[in-house]
């Protein structure tokens, strides 16, 4: 039996068009992965899932982000956890760089 490893944090989203959103971060690492559920404090319909498949990077992980967008439309996209702020150049360097692929899964209909 493995033993769990609970996350718990804060961020902030200061890029939001309108206001500043803070997030309530929980999770657990578990089989060299994390998994986090971000809920906004501001807008209980806001709420993210972020998943870091490979945690042995020293400087910063890449994972998968999804959520809704500023319309409210359902998105993913990178993340990047970093020990350092990065400018956005520096982001997109460092995105480039990796092989990060997004596949559709054959969906089988529902009876």
């Amino acid at each position: 039996m493995y033993k769990k490893r609970l996350v718990e944090g804060s961020s902030e989203n200061i890029e939001h068009p309108t206001t500043k959103l803070r997030y309530k971060i929980r999770g657990e690492i578990k089989s060299g992965h994390m998994v986090l559920t971000m809920d906004c404090v501001e807008d209980s319909t806001d709420f993210v899932a972020v998943i870091y498949p490979n945690l042995l990077s020293r400087d910063l992980l890449i994972g998968i982000w999804s959520g809704f967008d500023f319309q409210k439309k359902p998105t993913a996209a990178p993340i990047v956890l970093s020990r350092r702020e990065m400018n956005l150049k520096e982001l997109n360097t460092l995105l480039e760089s990796q092989r990060l692929e997004f596949k559709f899964l054959n969906s089988a209909p529902i009876t």
